[in-house]
């Protein structure tokens, strides 16, 4: 029994961390995982190796047959919590075409937690739920998804930062942009009070998303600034992390024009992802500077990038995403002036596409076909293509392709001297063009709300941190204060006869608390300069306290022995008692009548004499 919830509690914690955690790349012990007669480190190992090749190495289809053969043998084993977790991780790093499987595993895991009354599973079941619906364009069974999951929060706040993680992605895609940013928000802040680094990178990343979408690079730029800091500010270092981030910093230079600066940052990343092996950072840059150069006509660069450059990528990219291969084929075939050949690949990655993408990425591909049979000066096969795209744009509801391709056809139809053709394609795209302005016009509306939402977020936190500064400010002058007054204390009762033992036991304690005052200041200053770094913060203190302990003894000691050596306890000084007396008769003294005033008093003198 103790067994189980130590692996029950194990695999939480990896689930909670699961995409979050640094990148685990020690393959040797995947490896003596697998082999181990334990199912359970047979499983943890599959899904290890899982995770290494899909966010390291770049392999989706071995990272899918890795999550595949784990939930398997969690099946076979008849273990509900590795079936659990397996199921998670299996929609995690499955491909796209098993986005149907997954949901049956995690509806599968779903119904085995709630028998079992396991909250993580639940949660977590629901959340990825959510996520696989919103990358398979199923909104409205990822918000069913997403309500589900408040049911399981708990008290914990990672899960609620998960949640509003999951959230802001779905109102997102829902084109809800305030909500979507406030629960970004929402998530950045949770990660900073519960101090998870990983997942504050996470949601600075979800928010750099959110402002590039809304075509804000200024605002994207600063939050990639934000994780980067957090990185490397992170006691654990993480290379995928830090690579993710400069991969994502290639966009944002490439929308601010910078081309400059996204191609040399590329060509760096690129020639480290060579030696090191982050495969799956070194892809995603290929898709950024591919989309880069098909955005500018560029086909030799993409031709030169894939044959002369890196040779060895088509092949990956074969393995990887056939789609893609197809069509970076056509342009290499097209540019060795091949033209047969790029048709035969364009129609395979066109009947690929018709099963596996969606109406706004089919819209894309027949335009570029389009532009591609305009090359080939085949204007009857481009007409075609670009009709296509026209239709699945209308499909898709997406303005900007809408009119670019409403904006061809009414030249293409122009040129052939069709103007009842043209007429119409001039119609719709003036018509989608006004549509578009007044979405333009709203999001601008959108952008100065979220601006000003930002700003008062940024108002509360300030207002916030000056409440407790103010608060930490008024407990360290109590603090100062009840040293000083220990202090004041500790010096006047040596004006009284009292054993030596009570004033060394008062002497301790008042210098333990003026020492650990500080080491309380200092703290701060110690965390801030090792950035958290366990091992520098220990090396600092170990320093500190090197120097203060003997310090402290010797204050102490000093100060005791000088109090008793001058007999300012035990001579020349008043008992307790009698001064209580003196102090007595002296209030006596003011709040007499005025009809005895005229009695002799005992002067100070005599009641001293007196005792």
């Amino acid at each position: 029994m103790k067994r189980q919830w130590i692996l029950v509690i194990t695999l939480l914690c990896i689930i909670f961390s699961f995409n979050l955690k640094a990148i685990d790349i020690d393959t040797a012990t995947f490896s003596s995982l697998i082999k181990s007669n334990s199912p359970e480190q047979k499983i943890n190992g599959y899904l290890k190796w899982a995770y290494y090749y899909k966010q390291v190495y770049g392999n989706t289809i071995k990272s899918d047959s890795m999550a595949k053969q784990a939930l398997l043998l969690a099946h076979l084993n008849e273990n509900n919590d590795l079936i659990c977790f397996a199921s998670v991780v299996y929609s995690e790093v499955c491909l796209p075409e098993h986005y149907t499987n997954a949901l049956t595993y995690l509806n599968e895991a779903f119904e085995i937690a709630t028998r079992q009354k396991k909250q993580a599973y639940l949660f977590l079941s629901q959340i990825r739920s959510t996520t696989i619906n919103i990358n398979s364009g199923q909104y409205k069974n990822a918000r069913e998804s997403i309500q589900k999951a408040v049911n399981f929060f708990d008290e914990n706040k990672s899960k609620k930062a998960f949640y509003y993680l999951a959230l802001g992605d779905l109102q997102s895609k829902d084109n809800e942009k305030i909500n979507s940013f406030e629960n970004y928000s929402k998530a950045i802040f949770i990660s900073k009070e519960i101090e998870n680094d990983s997942l504050l990178i996470q949601s600075y990343l979800r928010m750099c998303d959110f402002y590039m979408l809304n075509n804000n690079t200024v605002k994207a730029k600063e939050n990639l600034t934000l994780a980067s800091e957090v990185v490397s500010n992170k006691t654990q270092a993480d290379k995928y992390d830090s690579l993710f981030i400069k991969s994502n910093l290639i966009e944002v230079y490439i929308r601010e024009n910078k081309n400059d600066f996204a191609l040399s940052l590329a060509d760096e990343l690129l020639k480290y992802c060579e030696k090191t092996g982050y495969l799956s950072i070194k892809d995603r840059v290929f898709g950024t500077i591919r989309k880069y150069y098909l955005s500018t006509n560029n086909y030799k660069e993409i031709c030169d990038l894939y044959c002369n450059k890196y040779p060895n990528e088509l092949e990956r990219l074969k393995n990887n995403d056939l789609t893609v291969y197809y069509r970076v084929n056509a342009l290499i075939f097209e540019n060795n002036h091949k033209i047969d050949s790029a048709i035969y690949f364009l129609k395979l990655a066109e009947e690929r596409l018709l099963q596996t993408s969606n109406e706004a990425g089919i819209s894309n591909f027949y335009k570029r076909q389009g532009q591609f049979f305009l090359r080939q000066h085949d204007q009857t096969k481009a007409l075609s293509s670009f009709k296509n795209a026209y239709d699945y744009s209308i499909k898709s509801d997406y303005f900007p392709y809408i009119i670019e391709s409403a904006s061809i056809l009414d030249s293409m139809y122009n040129a052939q001297g069709d103007y009842t053709q043209a007429y119409y394609y001039a119609k719709k795209k003036y018509l989608y063009t006004d549509s578009n302005s007044t979405l333009m016009q709203n999001d601008k509306f959108l952008e100065i709300e979220i601006e000003n939402i930002a700003k008062l977020k940024d108002l509360e936190i300030e207002k916030e941190e000056l409440e407790q500064n103010r608060k930490s400010n008024f407990q360290v002058m109590i603090i100062v204060f009840g040293i000083l007054l220990s202090l004041i204390i500790l010096v006047l009762i040596s004006s009284y006869k009292i054993p030596s033992s009570i004033i060394k036991g008062f002497g301790y304690i008042t210098f333990v608390m003026l020492f650990e005052f500080i080491i309380l200041i200092l703290d701060t200053k110690i965390h801030h300069w090792a950035h958290g770094q366990p091992i520098k913060i220990l090396a600092v203190k170990i320093v500190l306290i090197a120097i203060i302990l003997p310090l402290h003894h010797a204050t102490e000691h000093k100060v005791v022995h000088y109090l008793l050596k001058n007999r300012l306890i035990s001579q020349g000084g008043h008992s307790i008692r009698s001064s209580f007396q003196l102090f007595k008769n002296w209030v006596v003294d003011i709040f007499k009548p005025d009809k005895e005033n005229d009695a002799p008093t005992k002067t100070s003198h005599e009641i001293i004499e007196k005792h």
